[in-house]
This record gives C-alpha cells, sequence and structure tokens, in this order.
C-alpha cells in the first residue's frame, strides 16, 4: 500500500509540474516572460481560482475543455481521410480535385507549347495550401 501512495503522489506531481512548465514555455514565448515567473504565477493563479471559486469555478473549467476537446475530434474528422467521405458528401473534396485537376492542365499546356511551366498561373485560384502543393508536386512529376 506504501507503494502505492508513492506512485499515484509521484504521478499526480510529475502531470503538474509537466503542466505549469508547458503554461510557462507558452507565457516565455508569447509575452517573455521567464519560466520560473510564469510557473509561480499559473500556480497561484490557479489556487486561488480554486480555492474562491470552489468545485463549481473546476466544473466550469472542465465544462469549457470538454466542449474544445469535442469540437477539436469533430474538426479532425472532417480535416483528416476519416472525413473523406464527408467532405465528399459536402462538394469539398469535388471542388478540391477540380483545382487540381486545372492547375495540371495548365502546366501541361505550357510544358507542351515548349515554355516553362508557370506554376504561379497554375495554382491562380487555387486557395486551398492542400491544393497548390499537389500542383507542384504534379509539376515535379511533369518536368522529370
Amino acid at each position: 500500500m506504501y507503494m502505492a501512495f508513492i506512485a499515484i503522489a509521484s504521478a499526480l506531481l510529475v502531470h503538474i509540474g509537466v503542466s505549469l512548465y508547458a503554461g510557462a514555455v507558452v507565457f516565455k514565448y508569447f509575452f517573455g516572460i521567464p519560466v520560473i515567473l510564469s510557473i509561480t504565477i499559473i500556480a497561484i493563479v490557479t489556487a486561488i481560482y480554486t480555492v474562491l471559486g470552489g468545485l463549481t469555478a473546476v466544473l466550469w473549467t472542465d465544462m469549457v475543455q470538454f466542449i474544445i476537446l469535442v469540437g477539436g475530434a469533430v474538426w479532425l474528422v472532417f480535416a483528416t481521410s476519416a472525413g473523406k467521405k464527408l467532405r465528399e458528401a459536402l462538394g469539398f473534396e469535388r471542388k478540391m480535385t477540380d483545382q487540381i485537376i486545372v492547375g495540371v492542365e495548365r502546366i501541361k499546356a505550357t510544358v507542351i507549347n515548349g515554355e516553362k511551366a508557370d506554376v504561379k498561373a497554375a495554382l491562380q485560384g487555387a486557395q486551398d495550401r492542400d491544393v497548390q502543393q499537389e500542383v507542384i508536386r504534379r509539376k515535379a512529376e511533369l518536368t522529370t
């Protein structure tokens, strides 16, 4: 039982330490506040928030985290290959494919005419970064 207590206490301290350090790194990056000062500020603000707000404050914090996590999960499903069918159903996949085809056809036309492929012209209208990268990749395939 003594070892279980040590294991739980160690895990808790490591978790809290990593959380405080991660917040301090963000503060240092964005605001230039030293890490030790940031850890102190974060710990004090968190302690005051928890003591004054009690379980209600913790409950609301957990609720906000839940909403962010579920929103992120929904976004990931939509943004990754798992959401491909959803994107196709909403018409996004076709638009992206059409942009790639148009860009590649423009490059083919300039290569066939013996001119240097104008990647800027091929990317005109292609707002999506993935589309632009795909057009550039296919251009490299055509010119090699």
